[in-house]
């Protein structure tokens, strides 16, 4: 059995990080579909056919045709522009190769190609503070993602078809 350089303090705070932006993306979902006025499960359909950054775009999009560029428009665009900040961490974790530097950091590789650049590999060391200080910032973002959609139902801006957040799941998915 291959057996990698990554031991389990790194790896858990690097699944916290994939964890807590799946859990970013669906508050995404669960906006989206308020804003549409939508239940839950079409909100999830329709998002499932768009990247994060797509959702993102729809999101402040529908806010702003609905309701202008008001105080929420700004607060939406703030949250929406960590989340994306977000996203781009995330995705760096996710798509490069890890390996130890030493016995407090791990080394993250990412291989990219630009036009007739070729090759280029970036590598940043990280501890496992950085990696959880990523993961902190991830349930940050989707609480105050969460706050808004909460305070906008509230105000009528939102709609709950389903009257279950921030999910529901029927009893047979």
């Amino acid at each position: 059995m291959f057996k990698h350089a990554v031991d389990e303090p790194v790896l858990a705070r690097i699944g916290d990080v994939m964890v807590s932006f799946s859990m970013l993306e669906r508050m995404l979902d669960l906006y989206i579909a308020g804003l549409l006025a939508v239940p839950q499960r079409i909100g999830r359909c329709i998002c499932a056919a768009l990247t994060f950054t797509q959702a993102r775009q729809l999101a402040i999009a529908v806010y702003n045709e609905k309701f202008g560029q008001d105080e929420d428009y700004a607060i939406l665009a703030d949250v929406l522009k960590r989340a994306g900040q977000a996203e781009e961490h995330r995705n760096a974790m996710a798509h490069s190769e890890w390996g130890r530097v030493n016995d407090l950091e791990v080394s993250r590789l990412k291989d990219s190609t630009r036009g007739f650049r070729g090759l280029k590999i970036t590598t940043t060391a990280h501890t496992a503070e950085d990696i959880g200080a990523i993961a902190t910032e991830l349930a940050n973002v989707t609480g105050d993602l969460g706050k808004l959609w909460q305070r906008q139902h509230k105000a009528k801006k939102l709609v709950d078809c389903d009257g279950a957040f921030p999910w529901s799941r029927p009893a047979d998915s």
